[in-house]
């Protein structure tokens, strides 16, 4: 089975006040530990969605030292996350399964994402629970991709799990700080304390 990954990196971090990208964990960047899961996995191709160019230069080093890491630059980040979901994908169509990551869970373990991806295939869309609640990363199977390329908006894969909640399956992750959504201060500041 051929995996891809999309890391999305376009947001604006409002409730955060600054880049979230670039706060630091365990003497890395989130988004660093991110790619870091990604290439540990061994996905076919990891594509970096972004449009910020601190976020660029960071993983610069990630492209020249990896033959299956690319930047791509998303030049209409105001049209939501959508826009970072079809510029990643449309570099991975070849891809069986693409597994779409926010930059901003540095809690997350390379277990989730080998059991994520252990459930994976064309015809279904895995989700990772955190505490009875649905999370991210979140696998899709080729099947989806035609309606992914159609997204519209800040809504992410929502629409498209709605339609389609048969082909849904959930993996139950144990540990809630994996899952953690980091969106302000506070929230960076509960996260390491907890590490």
């Amino acid at each position: 089975m051929k995996t891809g990954a999309v890391i999305m990196a376009s947001g604006f971090s409002r409730r955060m006040g600054e880049n979230k990208l670039l706060l630091k964990y365990k003497g890395k960047t989130f988004i660093e530990n991110t790619a870091d899961k990604a290439l540990e996995y061994g996905f076919d191709k990891i594509i970096l969605v972004t449009s910020h160019k601190e976020v660029e230069q960071i993983l610069g080093d990630f492209v020249k030292s990896s033959n299956n890491f690319m930047i791509v630059t998303n030049k209409n980040p105001a049209f939501g996350l959508s826009e970072s979901i079809k510029n990643g994908l449309k570099e991975l169509r070849e891809c069986d399964v693409c597994m779409f990551f926010t930059g901003d869970q540095p809690g997350l373990t390379l277990g989730t994402i080998k059991r994520i991806l252990g459930r994976a295939g064309k015809d279904k869309i895995i989700i990772p629970k955190y505490r009875g609640k649905n999370g991210m990363p979140t696998a899709f199977g080729s099947d989806f991709f035609d309606e992914l390329m159609k997204l519209e908006g800040d809504s992410g894969g929502k629409q498209i799990m709605n339609s389609h909640k048969e082909s849904i399956e959930y993996v139950e992750i144990n540990d809630p700080l994996e899952g953690f959504d980091i969106d302000t201060r506070e929230d960076y500041e509960y996260f390491i304390s907890k590490i």
